[in-house]
Parts: structure tokens; sequence; C-alpha cells
């Protein structure tokens, strides 16, 4: 039974109205009772469905077997309790009862005043607690549903927040919105105090990521997010604070809102060095943000940064990392790799995505997974890799398909669509990238669009459909200009190089390879200046420096491995020197 379940039973106990002529009879049997019978049905219908003896004997100041007793003998009558099946099949009897209709329960339940009905919740949930402590199970939104209703807020606040943690941990978003909401009501009507607080920015964060993963990067995650921010000033040492910073940071980074997610990071740096997990929050929000910049070396040099801080979130007892939206080290091992591919460091790409694989299968988070798929086949992309591509986006469907992933849903259909695209079916993989970026947008995810609506215009470029590859790519164009996403302006130079030559403009044809070949070296992205430049050689007429600029890159990049590319590249060598 999951806790949410266990919750609203409690809390809506009174929701369902007994007949007249029920309650009549029920009453009737009520009136039968002794005085130590009802007080023991009474605490019993305000425990719930089934009895523990072990608990009720606490809250009534009873001996255990006593009160088994009198449970016999309620069994014996045929009217109230009867015997509830065997919780295990041990050699050790365990007693369990239940009530014999949950319509009796209630109409006790009904009866009961609202100052005692208080005032056993209180003393069940002190039982429960006092039965959890001696090694027991007893969940926590149990646990919180008692307090609530014996008016301990406080100590309500603190098991909703652990049942909310513990729902999402077990992939049950749905479950931990609904506790947080329960719990957030109830804070409103507490008076503000450091310990409310406290538990106040636990709730917020884990509210923020269950909203992520349930609707993607609207304004329900961001405004949880943002709430617990707030308060982590007051307090930046707070277990959560860094999850709330990186919570809020990478969801800005998905909006494309970069200027926000850049101030968020500095600002978490600003609370001091010596927390690692504020440092891992602030060098992955900048890493991610430079990198869709375009400031590769930027991206790396702050991603680098966090491997340190990483390596002691690890090793250290206090700091955790659980309750991401993405496990933080697969975050940066993938997003290296990425930077790495764009700088045409391939050898060290496939050292930091190998990691990221170790990580992501070991800690068994299904995000984690995804994102290291995702970022796998943004690699493959560079590499132009056709086959492995199309078979990382099988994989990340499978997996976004078990585990109802929201956010993956779009990214594996634009990966297979332009594997499609580029194996003979450029109309379906056009129509697949182009539905798969209208729900990424729905998500509130915008980051990355520039290149998504790349993948739609090469598609229709392979087609031959110049025309309606033009529209896309001047929607990809308006992209990069809007938000300042340059990572993948050298590739939409190319591919306005590739419209223009089927239009037969060859002087804009020019223009695009020259300005492909400028904005790599902008950037410092050897990689890209190669695939520019090879292409400007290929259609144009090469000059000296030229075939200079083209020799040192193939020489950078002879590490790189057997990618057709450079195969082109040396053959363009060759033929200019021979």
């Amino acid at each position: 039974v999951s806790t949410t379940h266990q919750t609203d039973t409690l809390l809506q106990q009174v929701a369902t109205k007994i007949p007249d002529n029920l309650s009549a009879l029920i009453d009737h049997y009520i009136a039968r009772l002794n005085d130590s019978q009802r007080k023991l049905l009474t605490a019993a219908a305000v425990a719930g469905m089934e009895l523990q003896p072990e608990i009720l004997a606490c809250v009534l100041g009873l001996e255990t077997d006593n009160l088994l007793e009198q449970c016999d003998d309620l069994v014996r009558a045929r009217t109230w309790l009867v015997l509830a099946k065997q919780a295990d099949a041990s050699d050790d009897p365990v007693y369990a009862y239940e009530f014999r209709h949950a319509l009796y329960r209630q109409r006790l339940y009904d009866i009961t005043s609202t100052a005692s009905r208080a005032e056993l919740h209180l003393k069940i949930a002190q039982a429960l607690e006092l039965h959890r402590n001696k090694g027991y199970e007893v969940t926590a939104a149990e646990l919180a549903s008692h307090f609530d209703l014996g008016r301990s807020a406080l100590k309500a606040l603190h098991y909703y927040a652990e049942a909310a943690e513990t729902a999402l941990l077990h992939l049950s978003p749905a479950e931990c919105l609904s506790l947080t909401e329960k719990a957030l009501k109830l804070s409103d009507r507490l008076p503000q105090s450091p310990d409310r607080l406290n538990v106040d920015m636990t709730l917020f964060t884990l509210r923020g990521a269950a909203a992520f993963h349930s609707y993607g990067a609207g304004d329900d995650a961001k405004s949880a997010y943002r709430q617990a921010a707030k308060l982590v000033p007051s307090n930046p040492d707070h277990p959560k604070a860094a999850l709330a910073m990186h919570g809020l940071g990478f969801l800005l980074y998905l909006r494309a809102e970069y200027q926000e997610a850049l101030e968020l990071a500095e600002t978490a740096l600003s609370y001091g060095t010596t927390n690692s997990l504020l440092v891992i929050a602030a060098s992955t929000i900048k890493g991610q943000v430079m990198m869709i910049q375009g400031k590769h070396r930027q991206a790396l040099s702050a991603l680098l940064q966090a491997l340190p801080a990483l390596e002691l979130a690890d090793a250290s007892t206090s700091q955790t990392t659980a309750g991401y939206i993405v496990d933080p080290k697969v975050t940066v091992l993938g997003m290296l790799s990425l930077v790495l591919s764009q700088l045409g460091r391939f050898s060290e790409a496939t050292t930091y995505m190998q990691q990221a694989y170790t990580r992501s299968q070991a800690i068994a988070q299904p995000m984690a997974l995804m994102v290291t798929l995702w970022c796998d086949a943004l690699c493959g992309i560079r590499r132009a890799d056709t086959a492995r591509v199309g078979a990382l986006a099988n994989e990340m469907q499978v997996l976004v398909n078990e585990y109802s992933l929201a956010q993956g849903k779009a990214a594996c259909h634009w990966f297979l669509g332009w594997t499609d695209a580029r194996c003979g079916k450029p109309d379906e993989g056009f129509k697949r990238i182009r539905e798969a970026y209208e729900k990424n947008r729905s998500l509130g995810m915008v980051s990355g669009g520039s290149e998504t609506l790349g993948y739609a215009a090469e598609a229709l470029v392979i087609k031959g459909d110049w025309r309606a590859a033009q529209l896309q790519l001047e929607q990809a164009l308006e992209i990069v200009h809007c938000y300042g996403e340059y990572i993948y302006l050298p590739q939409l130079q190319l591919i306005q190089a590739a419209i223009a030559h089927l239009a037969g403009d060859i002087p804009a044809e020019t223009e695009s390879l020259h300005n492909a070949i400028l904005t790599a070296r902008q950037q410092e992205a050897a990689w890209l200046e190669l695939l520019a430049l090879t292409a400007w050689c290929e259609r144009g007429q090469p000059d000296t420096a030229d075939i200079a600029a083209l020799e040192q890159l193939i020489t950078t990049l002879q590490g790189a491995g057997d990618i057709n590319i450079l195969e082109q590249a040396r053959k363009i060598l060759r033929f200019a020197q021979g």
C-alpha cells in the first residue's frame, strides 16, 4: 500500500456518511459494550482498520496480554472484530485483528469528540514512534498523518518530509507531490521558526524534483525550486541547500534562462567553498551554460572544477547526492564527454563517457542512465556515427517507456529521426524530429532547440527540399540569437551552405562556409573547424593557408580514430600536396 494511500485513509476518515438506519443499528451494538471494550474499540477506530495490539496497549496503558484477551472476547462475540490474516508464516504467533466492517469503525470514529480524536491520534503517533525506534517497521507517512491529526504540526512536517523523500527515491513523484502538498498547507498555518523554515526547504526542494519528473521544466517545478532557493541564504549548510540550487539551476538551463542560471551559480559559490555540494552545483550549472553558449574551453574548466568536489562528496558520510533531478556526477561526466567531443578530443571523451555509464549503473537511477545515453547520442552525432546514434536512441526509448521519464520521450524520437534521415527516410525523419521538438517545448524545455531544428533542416536538405529546410533553419537561428545558444551554430552555418548549394546560390554557399570556419575558430572547437574546413575545401578553391590549417587540424585530431570526416580531410590534403 502506498504511503499516500495510508495518509489519505487517515485524513479522510469522515468522508463517507453512514445511512441513518445503519447508524442506529451500530449505535445499538455500541450501547451493549462495557466501558473497557468501548475505550479499546474507540482507540482502535482512530488508529486504523487493523488493530495493532502492542500500540493500543501502549495508548490505553494496558498490558498486552490483557488487551489480547479483550480482543479475543470481541472476536468470539462475532460483532466487532475478526482475526486478520497472519502477517508471516513463522513459528511465533502474530496477533492481528481488524474490524469486521469498515462502517463499524467509522461510526465509532464519528461519535468520538474532536478533542478526544486529536488526543488519541497524538498518543497513537507517540506509541508508533517508540515502536519504530525499537526497530519495527512504521512508515513516515503513517506517523505524519497521526501527528497531523493529533495537532502536533511540526512533528508531522518532519515525517511528511521523510515520507516525501522516500517516495521520490522509490520513483513515485506523484506520491511525493501529494505528500508535499499536504505538508506545505500545514506549514502555512504555523508561525515562522528556524525549524519550520528548515523543513520547508526540504519540502520545496523535493516538490521541485517531483514536479520536474512528472511534468517537465514547467512553472510548477520552477516555483517550488525558487521557494527552496530563497531559504538557502538563512542556512547554506542545510542538507538540501545544494540540491535546491542545483535543481533550480538545471531547470533554468533547460528553460534557456541562461543568464539567470549563471547568476545562480555565482550566488551558490558566494555561500563559500566548504560545502562541496554547493561547489558541484555551481560548477555544473556554469559548465552546462558555457557549453550551450559555445564557450567550450570555459565549460571544460568549470566542469573539471566539479570533479574534486564530487570525490569529496562521495567520500563524505554527511553529504549525499540522493534526490537530485539527475545524479550530479553523471551530469558532469556526460557533459565533459560532449564538450571534449566538440573540441575533437574523442579519446578523453570516451573515457568520461565510460565513467558516466559505470556511475549510472552503480546507482541504478533511470534518469542518470537516460542522461548518459542522451550525451552519448549527442557525441555520436558529432562523429556522424549513424548506427551508434540509432542504437542509443532505441535503448533510450525502452528506458523512457519503462520508467515514464517524460523528459526523455522527445529526445529519443529526434535521435531516431536524425537516424531515419541518414538511412534513406528523410520524410519520416523530419516528421519525427519536428513532433519531438514540439513535445519538448510543451514540457517547458527550450535549451538545445536550435540543434534539434538543425536536425529537421538537415533531413529536408537530404530530401532535396531546400525551401522547407530554409524555414526550419531560420527558426533554429532565431533561437540562437534570442537565447545566445551557439553550441550548434557552426553546423547550422554548414546546413545553410548546403541549402544555398541546392538553390544554386554559390555566393551564399561560400559565405556560409566561411562563417562556419570563423565560428568554429572563435569557439576554439578543433573538430567543428575540421568539419567546416573540409566542406570549404571540397566545394571551394582552398588556398595555401587553408591547406596548412587543414594539415594542422589533422595532426591535432589524429587520435580521434577512424572517422569518415577525418579520412575525407586526409584525401583532400593528399590531393593538394600531390
